[in-house]
């Protein structure tokens, strides 16, 4: 591929890349030439001759993207890929402060090489929407300096109605490659927000728990994730698939669980709400401690049944099994 040409006026930034070059320049290319487009709005693949055609391919804008490294790159870099910014807290930092409601709800991306960020990470309040990428193994703090990652999810400032989430997500796809040695603390900063957590092949060595009151709740997915210390999220609404929970779990509700392990006791306080996911319940399962929740929580399937190693309390009982 052949850089045929390149503009750049203010925040907008043309490309013109030859698909399939024979010679220099690629004037002469069989495929012909691309044009890709990156602008406050995103970024735009050129599809046709005709001056409309433009397809959009990203809604994330570039100057809400950040690269991270954490052994090269500078504090003050600019967060390209050809730039990187050195540190977490450093790319955090250096995002644009929102000025409008739409800027707050905007998704803010970071892209994570592997290694060891040795620096606690917290996330400010202002930013409604966060997504960081990690390619390879991130690990956030040490053991023998544990150290995780804080948010309070509101979002208000410019009366944002957005919903704030959090995705903490492998680009590669490897199972707990997102390492946080310390905890995860999340909260809502007082104010009553839905907030969405989505953890995918993270692993949490640290407690997992409110940092507020979260009087808006609170929506977590998380898949191919291991939680070390106890899990407390009294107002969450939870997924989970493919995970393991080594320490005490306690929340509103598990709306859906699949192939997942609890190595000690679980303990929810309501049953969980109808979703686009089909019946709630516990699907190949194991529970090694003891159940505590009303009637109706102890949605267990026959392999959950027969991996459940504790007691029931609270109203929760075989009564409520969804088989057999």
């Amino acid at each position: 591929m052949a850089v045929v040409h390149r503009q750049t006026t203010g925040s907008v930034q043309t490309l013109v890349v030859d698909a399939n070059p024979t010679t220099a320049g690629g004037i002469d290319a069989p495929i012909g030439s691309v044009a890709t487009l990156s602008t406050s709005d995103g970024a735009w693949l050129k599809t046709d001759v005709a001056a409309t055609a433009w397809v959009q391919i990203s809604g994330v804008p570039i100057a809400r993207q950040k690269w991270v490294t954490p052994d090269v790159g500078t504090a003050g870099g600019s967060g390209t890929i050809h730039d990187p910014i050195l540190g977490l807290q450093n790319a955090i930092d250096s995002f644009p402060a929102p000025t409008n409601a739409a800027e707050e709800a905007a998704e803010n991306v970071m892209h994570v090489s592997g290694g060891v960020y040795d620096e606690a990470v917290v996330l400010p309040t202002r930013f409604g929407r966060w997504v960081i990428f990690y390619y390879g193994s991130m690990q956030v703090g040490t053991f023998a300096a544990p150290k995780g990652i804080t948010w309070q999810s509101a979002a208000a400032a410019h009366g944002a109605t957005g919903q704030p989430s959090l995705t903490l997500a492998s680009a590669a796809h490897i199972p707990g490659s997102g390492f946080l040695t310390g905890n995860l603390a999340i909260g809502d900063g007082g104010a009553a927000v839905n907030t969405v957590v989505v953890l995918w092949d993270a692993y949490v060595y640290g407690n997992t728990a409110v940092n507020g009151s979260m009087a808006g709740g609170l929506g977590l997915t998380a898949c191919r994730t291991t939680f070390t210390g106890p899990f407390t999220f009294p107002t969450c609404d939870a997924t989970f698939r493919s995970c393991a929970l080594n320490g005490a779990y306690s929340a509103k509700s598990i709306i859906l669980a699949d192939k997942t392990l609890w190595g000690s006791t679980v303990t929810v306080t309501n049953t969980a709400p109808a979703g686009p996911i089909g019946a709630p319940g516990f699907h190949n399962c194991v529970i090694a401690g003891n159940f505590t929740g009303p009637a109706g929580t102890a949605l267990f399937d026959k392999y959950t049944q027969d991996n459940f190693g504790g007691a029931f309390a609270g109203g929760a009982g075989a009564g409520d099994y969804l088989e057999a």
